[in-house]
């Protein structure tokens, strides 16, 4: 047999939220964050592809066309390394536009697949 208990619980205090909202936390805690709603890792990259085909695929990401067939592409992530895997999986030419450190994660991830493909 059950019986209620009334109140239902102890109570407690409420602690404030480190974000804005609760909204924002919970965003902010899904790209590693606690306070603000931004990936540590946003780099920009000219995609030899048409803007169509790539706004379905860039979830919170940012395309601006620049031609009939390339566009520019804004990705975040946790990473360098998964900022270029995001533009990767594209399958396109493309042309790392900043900031630096993308440039460099890109210069490491290169020559990380040469000696996989040379080792073979």
């Amino acid at each position: 047999r059950l019986r209620p208990r009334t109140p239902t619980g102890p109570t407690f205090t409420p602690r404030p939220l480190p974000a804005a909202d609760a909204q924002t936390f919970l965003a902010a805690r899904a790209k590693g964050s606690t306070t603000e709603d931004r990936w540590p890792c946003t780099g920009e990259v000219d995609l030899d592809l048409p803007a169509r085909e790539v706004m379905p695929w860039v979830g919170d990401g940012e395309v601006v066309p620049l031609s009939d067939g390339s566009c520019r592409l804004t990705v975040g992530s946790w990473s360098w390394t998964g900022v270029l895997a995001a533009v990767a999986r594209f399958d396109a030419p493309f042309t790392v536009v900043g900031p630096e450190a993308l440039r460099e994660a890109a210069g490491m991830l290169a020559q990380r697949f040469s000696a996989a493909h040379s080792s073979s």
